[in-house]
């Protein structure tokens, strides 16, 4: 068996699956956030069959609300608004 190409394929679906959303929607949201990704690519990426960039990844988590680090470790981790001033 060939080793993976990325090692959060299975905590991005167990993320979405979690909060119940399709990989039809969940997509349009990563495009909302401008990322161009098809359902196909997301079955492969959860798949571990498709390199997935920082870049990428960066947008995924946003589109699950939670962070980088809870996508590449499993642990969750939800975004937490930040409470700096924008004018800091």
């Amino acid at each position: 068996m060939p080793s993976p190409k990325n090692i959060s394929g299975q905590n991005i679906r167990k993320t979405r699956l979690s909060r119940k959303l399709e990989s039809d929607d969940f997509c349009s949201e990563c495009v909302s956030l401008g990322l161009d990704i098809s359902s196909d690519e997301l079955k492969q990426i959860e798949a571990g069959d498709y390199e997935v960039s920082d870049v990428m990844l960066e947008t995924i988590s946003k589109a699950l609300e939670v962070t980088v680090t809870s996508l590449i470790s499993g642990e969750s981790e939800i975004k937490k608004p930040s409470n700096r001033s924008p004018h800091s």
